[in-house]
């Protein structure tokens, strides 16, 4: 993991990856909580090729999961 930002709902996390023998692919996980139960909670990933390109097959934007609970930690006010 190379960086974690949490911003009120919403956590993204950086991170490097190896596909198919090369490295140096980039990954941002962008995770939703939208509260309890879960049920709108959402989940997205972009991997980005070493030369700065998008991989398709290995991105979306953030989706409304089928099942689970994201829960992103905040801070008490």
């Amino acid at each position: 993991m190379v960086s974690l930002s949490i911003v009120n709902s919403t956590a993204i996390i950086i991170t490097k990856a190896t596909l198919n023998g090369v490295g140096n692919y980039n990954i941002r996980v962008t995770a939703i909580d939208n509260g309890e139960p879960g049920s709108s909670d959402q989940f997205g990933l972009l991997t980005t090729a070493p030369n700065g390109s998008n991989v398709p097959s290995l991105s979306f934007a953030p989706v409304t999961l089928q099942g689970g609970n994201i829960q992103v930690p905040q801070n008490p006010r």
